[in-house]
């Protein structure tokens, strides 16, 4: 709901090439999780996410940022040699545990080169 992260970070640099992400159907139900990662700590109450046929195709992304925010739900993101650069952004509740089921299954892309850099397992 209304509660937010604040991540930081400085001169982060992912660079992914040709990751594929496909997810269908995916319904997340949660009561109290916490997810404890470094200085950052997450409490949900009874989110329930239901997301349905979410596809992520990347192709070279770059990210450099320095505390990024990102505020969204159910996107869908097709894209080749995109450059992010942001500052004083923040990353909501929401879309982080929307990033989660594709989290927990990939290796080796740039979004798990993301999660890793900010300090929060799955």
């Amino acid at each position: 709901g209304a509660t937010e992260i604040r991540i930081v970070g400085g001169n982060e640099r992912i660079v992914g090439g040709n990751e594929r992400i496909v997810g269908g159907n995916e319904r997340i139900v949660g009561r109290n999780e916490r997810i404890v990662g470094r200085n950052e700590r997450i409490v949900g109450g009874n989110e329930r996410i239901v997301g349905g046929n979410e596809r992520i195709v990347g192709c070279n992304e770059r990210i450099v940022g320095c505390n990024e925010r990102i505020v969204g739900g159910n996107e869908r993101i097709v894209g080749c040699n995109e450059r992010i650069v942001g500052c004083n952004e923040r990353i909501t509740l929401s879309m982080l545990v929307t990033v989660m089921p594709f989290l927990s299954g990939c290796r080796s892309t740039a979004l798990c080169d993301v999660t890793s850099s900010i300090g929060i397992y799955i």
